[in-house]
């Protein structure tokens, strides 16, 4: 018997996620970009990433055919942000946002990667990106998490 698509979505809520906008410029100059729940490190030797890309999402195809990616990590603080690129038709790139190697990226984050497109791969009802990160910078800031179907902030500091 197939697993309930609810089920499996109850279970996976209960684990935490870091929360990042991906963002790309198409040919014509114009942005393009989504809120994701799903970036993964994928390899070390070269350096991946993966990150997924509902094929109900506006920024599907752009995403898809996209050639590098700024994959900005979200902070604590950003969850209106987080929100912002998660909206079916917002106005996203109205808002301030700072160049990081020709693409958008979010200011205040706390960390941008910048990424060649390696590899798309079809799953299901999504599309997996694999990107090389070709630059990666972090600033100490703690980050955006969501967990159990809403956006939270770390408490405490990390035990050693």
């Amino acid at each position: 018997m197939p697993l309930d698509a609810q089920r499996f979505r109850t279970t996976f809520s209960a684990v935490p996620t870091s929360v990042a906008v991906v963002t790309s410029v198409d040919e014509a100059g114009q942005p393009h970009g989504m809120t994701i729940g799903s970036l993964s490190a994928l390899s070390l030797t070269p350096p991946l990433l993966l990150f997924s890309i509902a094929r109900t999402a506006g920024a599907h195809a752009a995403l898809c055919d996209a050639d590098r990616y700024c994959v900005s990590l979200l902070a604590q603080g950003q969850e209106a942000v987080a929100r912002l690129f998660a909206e079916r038709g917002a106005d996203r790139f109205a808002e301030d946002l700072v160049d990081f190697e020709g693409l958008p990226a979010i200011p205040g984050a706390l960390g941008w990667l910048l990424c060649a497109r390696e590899r798309i791969v079809e799953a299901g009802d999504h599309t997996i990106a694999i990107g090389r990160v070709d630059r990666a910078t972090t600033h100490d800031r703690p980050p955006l998490l969501y967990w159990r179907r809403a956006y939270r902030e770390l408490a405490g500091h990390a035990v050693a």
